[in-house]
């Protein structure tokens, strides 16, 4: 496992890293793994109500595939995915913990990034 850094060399990563340079502290990504045409990154580690593990795939034609990994509730929280992600698709967890929520949503697309970690409501 390893924090993203300036040397990280994929499109996947370098999109990621330029949105992340602007972004808060609490939205810090992990990179957990990489392979030709993939990453595994962890969004939001650290989060009150929890994190999400995204699987970002590089189609031949350029789109990506935005899959859920893995969530990873905190203590006491459950969580629904209300949007499985995609083709250029949207992907959005809810966390539950008794009558507070808290919501993630995330898309990557060619060009942009997009995470909103979650706010406990």
């Amino acid at each position: 496992m390893r924090k993203f850094s300036l040397t990280a060399r994929s499109g996947l990563s370098a999109l990621a890293l330029l949105t992340l340079m602007a972004a808060p502290a609490a939205h810090a990504a992990t990179l957990l793994e990489q392979g030709p045409n993939y990453e595994i990154i962890q969004y939001c580690e650290g989060n009150p109500a929890g994190s999400v593990v995204l699987r970002l795939d590089t189609l031949s034609d350029g789109e990506i595939n935005n899959a859920i990994y893995a969530v990873q509730p905190a203590p006491g929280w459950t969580y629904t995915v209300k949007k499985s992600g995609g083709v250029d698709q949207t992907i959005e967890v809810l966390f539950t913990n008794g009558a507070q929520t808290a919501k993630y949503k995330s898309l990557v697309i060619p060009g942009k990034t997009d995470i909103s970690c979650p706010v406990v409501r």
